[in-house]
């Protein structure tokens, strides 16, 4: 009977230890194929999932730099028939490759739709007035930067009520594995101001004040001359 119960635990333990390299070796085919590797002194590393980031900047017209924003307060402003050029950033935070990112640009109103630079598979839609393009095969912690040009409305489309409009232009991105991120840009127009022209005086100004002044000076001549007569008669 001692015998038997000595089997028995010893077979018990057997298990236990099958059991436990079972999972070991489990969880270490898991951890391999998710591309996790061992890290010194126990545990696993894993890699981090894919993440689409989007960062949208609009050029100041007055310095060349990129800004996230100009508000109507920075007195920097695009003027009508301008191209008003953006860049658009999109990221990979993740340490995985997104295979596909689909982004949607919605182009503001008083803006047209210009060019994108660097875009795959661009498309505009003129009813919806949204601009669609593809990022592909985005490595793990890289980014590409596109250039979205618009051109802003003439003078004539621009609303007679307003002197200054300040627009949003709004980009959304979907990727392969689902994620989304979307981000916004906002820019000022103003309506061109007619500053009152003083006359250039040309030749042809120069010939009139010239004759005016021999004119008037040959008239006081006369208008002194007569003046001496009617003097020296009196007396």
């Amino acid at each position: 009977s001692i015998h038997h119960m000595k089997n028995l635990v010893m077979r018990s333990v057997y298990l236990l230890i099958g059991a436990v390299l079972f999972l070991v070796f489990s969880s270490s085919q898991i951890s391999a194929s998710a591309g996790c590797v061992p890290v010194y002194g126990g545990g696993v590393s894993c890699p981090r999932p894919a993440e689409v980031l989007l960062n949208k900047t609009v050029r100041n017209p007055a310095t060349g730099v990129y800004v996230d924003n100009i508000l109507p307060t920075d007195n920097t402003n695009y003027l009508p028939g301008a191209i008003v050029p953006f860049h658009i950033k999109v990221q990979n935070s993740g340490d995985e490759t997104l295979s596909l990112v689909t982004v949607t640009d919605s182009i503001p109103s008083f803006t047209d739709y210009s060019s994108i630079d660097g875009a795959e598979n661009p498309s505009y839609d003129t009813n919806s007035r949204k601009l669609t393009f593809t990022v592909s095969n985005l490595a793990g912690n890289t980014s590409r930067t596109l250039t979205l040009n618009l051109r802003v409305v003439s003078e004539a489309a621009f609303p007679e009520n307003k002197t200054l409009v300040c627009p949003i232009n709004i980009v959304d991105a979907v990727s392969s594995n689902n994620g989304t991120d979307h981000d916004e840009s906002q820019f000022c127009v103003q309506r061109a101001v007619e500053v009152p022209q003083v006359p250039k005086a040309g030749p042809e100004n120069w010939i009139l004040i010239f004759s005016g002044l021999t004119l008037t000076y040959f008239l006081g001549k006369k208008l002194r001359g007569f003046s001496l007569i009617k003097l020296e008669s009196k007396s």
